[in-house]
C-alpha cells in the first residue's frame, strides 16, 4: 500500500495482482514523505517507509486508511488499485500457498477446503473488501490485471511517472503449462463464482 502526498494518491494493495510489482516501482519514485509499507519477502528494490506510525499493512483496506489518515486527507487522494480475474487469481494463490507453507493437497481440493472458512487456514484472499467503504466501491483508476502493463503505464504517468518495465515480485510459484480453467472442475468453478460475486459482476469476469 503506497499514499503519495505530493502526487496526491493512494494504491490499494489487492492480493495477488502484481501489486507488490508496483510497489516496487512507485517506492522508488514517490517522495522520501510517502507511506510505503513493507513486502514480506522483502524486495531489494523496494523502499518501505513512514507506515508505522499510522499503524498501516501491505493490504489495509480502504475504511482503515481512511480512518487512519482522516477523511480530509483521504478525498484528496486519487484511489487506485488492480483487479484480476478471481478464477486466475485463485490459482496464483494455489502456487504461492504451496510456496509458503508446503501444501500436499492438488487444487481443486485446495478451493474446498478454503471455503471452509471456520477449518483452514489457505482462506479466499480479500478482493472487494480492500476497495469498498460501507459497500460502496471507492476507486477513481483500476488496473486491469490482464492489461497490466499499459493500464499501469496509464494511469501513473497522470502522475508523471514513468513506470517503466515492471520488475517482477512475488513470481515463479504458480503452476505453470496450463491455462487456469484446467484447474477447475465445475463445483471449483463455483466456488470461487459465489465467493468472489461482486468482483465479476463490478468487472464483467468471466470464467
Amino acid at each position: 500500500m503506497i499514499i503519495s502526498w505530493a502526487y496526491r494518491f493512494v494504491f490499494i494493495k489487492t492480493i495477488k495482482t502484481a501489486g507488490s510489482s508496483i510497489e516496487v516501482a512507485l517506492s522508488q519514485q514517490c517522495e522520501d514523505s510517502a507511506v510505503v509499507t513493507p513486502l514480506y519477502p522483502p524486495e531489494p528494490a523496494h523502499r518501505p517507509r513512514n507506515f508505522a506510525s499510522l499503524g498501516l499493512e501491505p493490504h489495509t483496506a480502504a475504511a482503515t486508511i481512511r480512518t487512519r489518515i482522516g477523511s480530509q486527507s483521504w478525498e484528496r487522494l486519487t484511489k487506485i488499485t488492480v483487479e484480476r480475474n478471481p478464477w486466475d487469481r485463485m490459482v496464483s494463490w494455489y502456487g504461492w500457498q504451496r510456496h509458503l507453507a508446503g501444501l500436499d493437497c492438488d487444487f481443486r481440493d485446495f478451493i474446498g477446503r478454503c471455503a471452509e472458512r471456520g477449518r483452514w487456514p489457505y482462506l479466499f484472499p480479500a478482493s472487494a473488501e480492500l476497495y469498498t467503504i460501507d459497500g460502496a466501491v471507492c476507486l477513481d483508476r483500476v488496473i486491469r490485471f490482464e492489461n497490466l502493463a499499459v493500464d499501469a503505464a496509464r494511469v501513473f504517468s497522470g502522475f508523471g511517472f514513468d513506470i517503466g518495465v515492471l520488475p517482477h515480485a512475488k513470481i515463479g510459484h504458480r503452476p505453470a503449462g496450463r491455462d487456469y480453467r484446467a484447474f477447475y472442475d465445475e463445483a471449483a468453478a463455483d466456488c470461487v463464482a459465489r465467493r468472489y460475486a461482486r468482483e465479476i459482476e463490478l468487472f464483467d469476469y468471466a470464467f
